[in-house]
């Protein structure tokens, strides 16, 4: 099991793509700095919004509120710093992208 850690938007990077490409079932994503963005570029929804990413999407909230940006009919749990490094105890592995 592995985290991927996004933290470039697929705006001027293709790290999200790669990810995906990558991912395995049991992997979670979660999106930290300016990779938040790729939560609201329309061009991402519909490859976020798929059932095997269903509660496998996570977004650091304060990177989040700090670009007053909206999530887009996404399944996306807001995590503080403390969840955030909860969450990355639960994964054998990190990656980040």
């Amino acid at each position: 099991m592995i985290l991927h850690i996004i933290r470039q938007s697929s705006a001027s990077h293709q790290s999200l793509h790669q990810c995906l490409k990558y991912k395995q079932t049991d992997d979670g994503i979660l999106f930290i700095s300016d990779g938040v963005l790729n939560l609201c570029l329309q061009h991402n929804i519909p490859l976020l919004k798929t059932p095997e990413l269903s509660n496998k999407l996570f977004v650091l909230e304060s990177d989040l509120t700090a670009r007053n940006l909206p999530i887009h009919s996404l399944d996306v749990k807001q995590l503080s710093y403390q969840e955030f490094v909860e969450l990355t105890l639960q994964y054998e592995k990190t990656l980040t992208w």
